[in-house]
């Protein structure tokens, strides 16, 4: 097997964690912890990749809809390279979720409705003034983005794939991701077998 000459970073690294589970019946489960990313979200690697995309494209405002994580992990990493963002929450969302949204400099509008409502007048919008949309289920690239994860998972297990992994699911773009950066890798030949993976949802919020 043909392994990358690269070597992981010490923050990356430190994202992986290995607990004693054996009182669990675990022994070999490992976690990955993306709260360490910049806004505390598995969000942010979607709207890294779909920042790079934008500003390839000059565009002058990046949108999404969100009840929170997304909105903050756009407007974060936006703020941190001085580009707009606007962003469509619903009225029910977290008070805190939007403090966060309002310090990162984002413009802030409140949608009446749910989720749904604000998603469908994010796109509106986005078309109408020629905004660049990172809306998830609508830009491709978040996908894509979401692929780094099961290169980092795999990397930082020295390219040996584990057995399984446990997604949590939503509208399935972080599955898929983690399906197709499994598959790339299985492609060049850095791990020798693709893990199953395991979907997993609130029953309150059972979309797939």
């Amino acid at each position: 097997m043909t392994l990358p000459c690269r070597r992981c970073t010490s923050a990356a690294r430190r994202s992986i964690t290995r607990r004693p589970w054996a009182q669990l019946g675990l022994p070999d489960l490992v976690v990955k912890d993306d709260g360490r990313n910049p806004t505390a979200s598995f969000k942010d690697r979607a709207s890294a990749l779909v920042l790079l995309k934008a500003q390839e494209q000059r565009a002058a405002v990046v949108t999404t809809a969100s009840t929170g994580n997304a909105g903050a992990a756009l407007a974060g990493l936006a703020a941190s390279i001085g580009q707009p963002t606007v962003i469509f929450a619903p009225k029910t969302a977290p008070p805190g979720k939007v403090a966060q949204l309002l310090t990162y400099g984002a413009t802030v509008l409140l949608v009446d409705g749910n989720y749904d409502a604000a998603f469908e007048l994010c796109l509106a919008a986005s078309k109408e003034f020629g905004w660049y949309c990172r809306n998830t289920g609508y830009n491709p690239y978040t996908v894509e983005g979401k692929k780094t994860a099961a290169y980092e998972i795999c990397e930082q297990l020295r390219w040996q794939a584990p057995d399984a992994i446990f997604v949590s699911v939503g509208d399935g773009n972080i599955i898929t991701g983690l399906h197709r950066g499994l598959r790339d890798l299985l492609a060049l030949g850095w791990i020798d077998k693709l893990p199953r993976l395991m979907a997993v949802q609130a029953s309150g919020s059972s979309a797939i």
